[in-house]
Parts: C-alpha cells; sequence; structure tokens
C-alpha cells in the first residue's frame, strides 16, 4: 500500500491508509468499527496527548472478544494489521500505576 501510495506520487495520510484499508470489504469495516468503539469505551485518554491506554491483555483474549461481538469476522492477522495501521496511537499498557490512600477517621 505504501508503494502504491507512494508510485502515484501520494502522499500517506492516515486518511488514505484508511481508505484503501477499508474499501477492502464489510468485515474490515466492521472491525475499524468496532476498535473504534472497543478503544473509546474501554481505553485511558492520555491528557495533552493523541494516545490512548488499554489495559493489559492477550491478544487472542481481545481477538476473541471482537469475534463473538462482530457478524463479519477477520482472521487475527489482518485484525492484527487493522489495529497497529489504523491506531498505533492506541498501546497496551505493560503495567498500572495505583496509589492507595488510607484516610482512618476518629470520631
Amino acid at each position: 500500500m505504501k508503494r502504491a501510495l507512494h508510485n502515484n506520487g501520494l502522499e500517506e495520510t492516515t486518511e488514505r491508509v484508511r481508505a484503501a484499508i477499508l474499501s477492502a470489504n464489510d468485515a474490515t469495516t466492521e472491525c475499524y468499527l468496532w476498535f473504534q468503539e472497543f478503544f473509546h469505551f474501554s481505553g485511558d485518554h492520555i491528557p495533552n496527548s493523541n494516545e490512548i491506554h488499554i489495559e493489559h491483555s492477550r491478544y487472542m483474549a481481545l481477538y476473541n472478544q471482537y469475534k463473538k461481538e462482530c457478524v463479519f469476522a477477520l482472521g487475527f492477522t489482518q485484525w492484527n494489521q487493522i489495529w497497529e495501521l489504523l491506531f498505533p496511537h492506541v498501546k497496551m499498557r505493560e503495567y498500572k500505576q495505583v496509589i492507595y490512600f488510607n484516610i482512618y477517621i476518629c470520631i
């Protein structure tokens, strides 16, 4: 895809990559929309940044969830490529730092 854009004198933009990938069939469009919704509702949107962090999980667990929720499921490789190409700003966090405060009130 990158080579095709370059050979035609076109700049590689997110919109052009998205259009090239999603024009393939209904399954790719449904996959894109699933990712968009999943990341919107499950991700932590980092302030002052375009990044989104999601909870650490196995990729196959997320893929299996996707397959259960979609009518036209792609194979794992295509599913993963759509994530990498169209959602490079979404990262799976390695760990989550949580600070707990214990507050005791004496009456």
